[in-house]
């Protein structure tokens, strides 16, 4: 498992950084102004449809139930429910997407009232959405492809394919955008094109597993008809979860032009851990737990589970609090060049610190959700998120209103606390799974080496030069910004080496999963 996690952070990682490439130029030549506005607006409302009804729900109800069939040599069976499934997910994407086509101007004005008035924003949303809207039935595509390579153990192609997507955006800003006037349009009109290309990638990499890749006649068997018992909780949670973050995009189209942007470029900071380390971590969580509780296998969930978490806090909190110090700096080396102002930088800044809050509750769920949907109870993530909703609107509504667009990213730090904190006393009353103890011994820890992490990176960037360079315009900011970065690595490694943090380690220890499936008998 961790060499399949290991994988996909990587390639993860390499769309990230291609994605931060993307967007310097996207800052640099649109800045925080009302074309950058509505562009995001109009590339985010498919993108939220697109977690509604293909990466969260779909996901999670249909790993489980295809591992089943697999490993059951019900192999025409599983074919028969992989088409019947690609077949709803396509006639659902397809509906939506045509709805937001059709009426995109009714879509804005539901989805960022706040810019229904405002005669420079509203048009240009309107026509991007025309465009985008599409994207929405690409990446459902993508989403069921990537299911089935997962339950293959194949990661690669799904967590490449990003990198197609930042690639095609990059080369029509620079292609494209002369030709029409209009980078805006430019990239709208590229972003279905990626989503047709990425879903064709991770279709191609299916190719040698002789699993079904076209959709067919919808059988209503009775494994179908229990993947939609699954999905509809899934739908409901991750339904909570885009609830949430429609009710982002509502709430800072009101506030002053340029939040939008803000909150935007904030997004893709955290983002980068949230996508790197959870979503490594959540692809390969869920089908290793299918597995092992289709076969029954206690210690390998066990051991599955405990490793997870401990890559979970290794990784997330010294991160966090990397950026919660670092924020200022990381904002300017990343987006601080041509159109994009100090000023801007000053904003965006405010909002990622406030962001790193949330970061390592945010992994540490996405360690604990997929145990849940493995076990086939998608039902308790949802109640749970669904009662955290009212409390996270709430507080968006009311830190927007005195901090503006970061009160948003404070609010969605403290709901992800309170999430887990629920979702983990539940998995504890329920006995779930078993927790190894020593990950007592891994939390102090990391513990420990974050707060030297946060101490050694305030004073690195309290040196006059480094203060001087990041408040320039040089490129060389970029790359003081990773030399900075791996020095305070290399510094938490060193403080995890001298506490025996090996030896505590579940990572290194192959006997670990017996001994906690020991402690639970």
């Amino acid at each position: 498992m961790i060499r399949a996690v290991a994988s996909v952070g990587f390639l993860t990682l390499v769309s990230r950084i291609t994605g931060f490439v993307r967007d310097t130029v996207f800052a640099a030549l649109l800045g925080a102004g009302p074309v950058a506005d509505a562009f995001v607006v109009a590339f985010r409302i498919p993108n939220q449809f697109r977690a509604l009804f293909a990466e969260g729900a779909f996901q999670a109800a249909f790993v489980p139930s295809f591992t089943a069939l697999h490993l059951g040599e019900k192999r025409g069976e599983a074919s028969r429910f992989a088409r019947s499934t690609l077949s709803l997910l396509l006639l659902a994407s397809l509906t939506v997407s045509l709805l937001l086509i059709l009426f995109a101007e009714k879509a804005i004005a539901l989805l960022a009232p706040g810019m229904v008035n405002d005669v420079q924003r509203a048009p240009l949303a309107i026509t991007y959405l025309r465009y985008t809207g599409i994207y929405l039935v690409f990446m459902s595509i993508m989403a069921f492809y990537a299911s089935l390579a997962q339950v293959h153990g194949r990661y690669a192609a799904a967590a490449a394919a990003p990198v197609l997507l930042n690639v095609i955006l990059v080369l029509a800003l620079w292609l494209l955008s002369p030709r029409l006037g209009d980078p805006g349009l430019a990239l709208a009109i590229a972003v279905p094109l990626s989503g047709l290309v990425q879903a064709g990638v991770v279709a191609l990499s299916l190719r040698r597993t002789g699993e079904a890749l076209l959709p067919g006649i919808i059988a209503w068997s009775n494994s179908l008809k229990t993947f939609l018992r699954r999905l509809g909780p899934a739908v409901l949670g991750s339904g909570v979860v885009q609830i949430s973050a429609f009710a982002d995009t509502i709430i800072v189209s009101f506030l002053p032009a340029g939040q939008i942007s803000y909150l935007y470029y904030a997004d893709r900071l955290y983002q980068l851990p949230f996508g790197v380390i959870g979503l490594a971590l959540s692809t390969v969580v869920l089908p290793t737990l299918s597995h092992a509780f289709a076969t029954k296998d206690d210690a390998a969930a066990v051991s599955a589970f405990a490793k997870a978490n401990e890559l979970a806090l290794l990784t997330s909190l010294p991160v966090a609090a990397m950026m919660a110090i670092g924020a200022q700096a990381a904002v300017s080396g990343l987006f601080g060049y041509g159109a994009f102002l100090p000023s801007d930088a000053t904003q965006t800044a405010a909002i990622v610190a406030a962001y790193a809050l949330g970061i390592p509750a945010s992994i540490l769920m996405r360690c604990l959700v997929p145990t849940f949907q493995a076990k086939g109870d998608t039902t308790t993530p949802v109640r749970v998120a669904a009662g955290v909703l009212v409390v996270s609107i709430t507080l968006k509504i009311v830190l927007a209103e005195r901090l503006g667009a970061a009160g948003i990213a404070a609010a969605t730090a403290i709901a992800a606390w309170i999430s887990f904190v629920i979702l983990a006393i539940a998995a504890h009353r329920s006995k779930l799974i078993a927790l190894d103890p020593r990950l007592y011994a891994v939390l102090w820890r990391t513990v420990l080496g974050s707060l030297i992490v946060a101490a050694l990176m305030w004073l690195v960037l309290a040196l006059p030069a480094v203060q001087i360079l990041f408040a320039g315009h040089s490129l060389a900011k970029a790359a003081l910004l990773i030399v900075i970065g791996l020095f305070v690595m290399l510094a938490y490694s060193l403080v995890l080496w001298l506490s025996g943090y090996r030896r505590a380690s579940l990572l290194f220890d192959r006997k670990g999963a017996a001994t906690a499936s020991q402690q639970k008998e």
